[in-house]
């Protein structure tokens, strides 16, 4: 898979590790351009998921599908959420 390829395309860096690792933040952007093309923008995608009558909360659906990866910001993996 395509989010596989990047991980070892982006091997962590060696620093003093308080937190995360800040190859998080390359990666994580490279991830989500990906997604972002071939699922986040895709009505398809949840589709397949969910029935019509919900239709109404993909917006929001994939908000969490996005944030799933952590955040850029805080190199936060997902854990703390």
């Amino acid at each position: 898979m395509q989010l596989e390829k990047y991980l070892k395309d982006t091997p962590p860096i060696q620093q003093p590790m308080r937190y995360g690792n800040k190859a998080f933040k390359d990666w994580y952007v490279k991830a989500v351009e990906f997604t972002s093309k071939f699922v986040w923008n895709s009505d398809q995608f949840l589709d397949k998921l969910i029935p019509e009558k919900l239709s109404g909360a993909k917006p929001e659906l994939l908000r969490y599908i996005a944030e799933s990866f952590g955040a850029n910001v805080r190199i936060d993996y997902g854990t703390g959420h």
